[in-house]
């Protein structure tokens, strides 16, 4: 089941990059692209952010005729990487592998990350949507979420969490 769960997802994605890909081809020059494409993905080699970009840059390649490659620029929650993008010349030769972490969290947990998402970037397309889970050891006295708000609201003190966003 789980195969077949990926396999549908990898799909999507792919489709969804494919309309990417004709978006930006149709948008730009007829030229476009000429040179190699950067993607930065915010984010070390090798987790989910890295295998979409590389599937993304994959696909770009294979139907854009030009090279797109994966840049990692990992740090500080992400924030690395997207003040590199947003430094970047606006050429569309740099294109940011951004995610809710990057473009939401960060602006409202730091002072100032170097960049405002709202003004330094414009959305060219949704390349991947993962799932978020919710999960406890298996001998968590919470077997729902329910029984787990009303665990974390009486033992506020003692309860614990653990995520991937810079906050």
């Amino acid at each position: 089941m789980a195969r077949h769960l990926m396999a549908a997802a990898v799909l999507l994605m792919a489709a969804a990059v494919l309309l990417m890909a004709a978006g930006i081809a149709g948008a730009q020059a007829e030229d476009y692209p000429a040179r190699t494409v950067t993607i930065i993905v915010p984010f070390a080699a090798g987790g989910p952010a890295d295998i979409t970009g590389r599937i993304v840059a994959d696909i770009f390649n294979h139907h854009l005729g030009q090279k797109f490659v994966v840049e990692n620029a990992g740090g500080a929650g992400g924030t690395v990487g997207t003040l590199r993008a947003a430094r970047a010349a606006a050429d569309g030769y740099t294109i940011l592998s951004g995610h809710l972490g990057t473009n939401a969290v960060a602006p409202a947990f730091y002072p100032d990350p170097g960049y405002d998402p709202q003004k330094d970037f414009e959305p060219i397309g949704l390349s991947a949507e993962y799932p978020e889970l919710l999960v406890v050891r298996k001998d968590f006295p919470a077997n729902n979420l329910k029984e787990f708000v009303a665990y974390a609201k009486s033992n506020a003190v003692s309860a614990t969490s653990a995520s991937s966003s810079p906050d």
